[in-house]
């Protein structure tokens, strides 16, 4: 016997994966690559690298928080420029919060990597720059596991509260996640391997073109690392917005009277249509 109850999060995780691999994943990935790029290109000829690196973070953050919502709201696919779930300003709230909670854990990490740097070097990304001394690699080791298990704990988080100071609330977080342990569990297991099938599915491509010439397998390189960019943005936002949805009924969530993407009434999210 098992003490958490069976939700219908699976069958949900099952639809949006199979949406989120199409062409809309390749569509946000080069629209948001492109954006990285150029910001960063831009601001490092400028001699401002740790600027750079706060726009590639909320850039990021600012992606997530507009798929979780569209996610929140119902929505099964779509590119980053649907409005689903809100305008851009209720996506940016999301991200401020989910980057308030991600700082948390970055911010002592990279401290504790670079020594005492000074105030303004303290909110870059953990693992930059980290000495090659003593405790490196531990210290690299607990920034990769920290980068992979928190994202979606903390997108959830942020998504479903309703405002800044509730992220830091035991009551906000209990609820949130009281047994639904199972659901994590499919939640890590959809997100993490449906990317790495993405990028295992590209590998003997660009080999096989590499194999001609390194110019010819830049191509399919960069559309597979434009897809996965996207596909990995999408499932980690979308899965945290329906995550925060609820352990819900899904099959009877939707009614009749209920327009697609609109939330019906004292739901506080909207269900397109429900997992077959």
């Amino acid at each position: 016997m098992t003490d958490e109850a069976l939700s219908e999060f699976g069958g949900v995780v099952g639809r949006v994966v199979e949406r989120a691999l199409s062409w809309t994943a390749l569509v946000t990935g080069l629209a948001v690559g492109f954006t990285l790029l150029v910001a960063t290109w831009a601001l490092s000829y400028a001699g401002a690298a740790l600027v750079a690196s706060l726009v590639v973070q909320a850039v990021i953050a600012l992606v997530l928080g507009r798929f979780s919502l569209n996610g929140l709201h119902g929505e099964w696919r779509g590119t980053v420029l649907s409005s689903a779930g809100g305008p851009w300003s209720a996506a940016a709230a999301v991200a401020a919060r989910f980057v308030t909670l991600t700082l948390i854990w970055s911010v002592p990490l990279y401290l504790a990597g670079r020594g005492a740097p000074a105030a303004a070097n303290a909110i870059t990304a953990a693992g930059l720059g980290m000495p090659a001394g003593r405790g490196a690699v531990a210290l690299l080791g607990v920034s990769f596991a920290f980068g992979l298990l928190t994202p979606p704990l903390f997108l959830i988080v942020a998504v479903s509260a309703t405002g800044f100071g509730e992220i830091f609330s035991a009551e906000h977080w209990r609820r949130t996640f009281a047994g639904r342990r199972a659901d994590l569990v499919v939640l890590y297991a959809a997100y993490v391997g449906a990317v790495a099938i993405v990028l295992g599915l590209a590998v003997p491509f660009v080999l096989v073109a590499g194999a001609v010439s390194w110019r010819l397998a830049a191509a399919p390189a960069l559309l597979a690392g434009a897809f996965a960019l996207g596909a990995s943005l999408d499932l980690l936002g979308r899965l945290s917005g329906f995550f925060a949805f609820g352990p819900t009924d899904w099959a009877s969530a939707g009614s009749a009277d209920a327009a697609p993407g609109e939330p019906d009434a004292g739901s506080g999210a909207g269900v397109e249509e429900p997992p077959e």
